[in-house]
């Protein structure tokens, strides 16, 4: 659901950024699990660094494997909205 979130917003960025959408909702329940799990804020912060590292390298990857194929100012378009997504869900949990 994280993910379709993200998705979601960088496909419609006029959209309010994940207001109401999945990927805040999940990114609060995900919070609270892992609160109840036992895992502090420095352990919830290091997964978002690891699940935002896992989704630029695949954007790099992509962008790599389509080279030509996609044209740069396309991609760059995509990250600055990749990083707030992410952030922003990470500051939901």
């Amino acid at each position: 659901m994280l993910i379709l979130g993200i998705a979601d917003y960088i496909e419609n960025p006029e959209r309010v950024i994940l207001s109401e959408g999945p990927g805040r909702g999940q990114g609060y329940g995900a919070g609270r699990a892992r609160f109840s799990q036992g895992f502090d804020e420095y352990e919830l912060l290091k997964e978002y660094e690891i699940f935002g590292g896992i989704l630029f390298s695949f954007l790099s990857a992509r962008r790599r494997r389509n080279r030509g194929a996609v044209q740069p100012r396309r991609v760059a378009g995509v990250r600055s909205p990749l990083f707030l997504a992410v952030a922003l869900i990470e500051q939901a949990t």
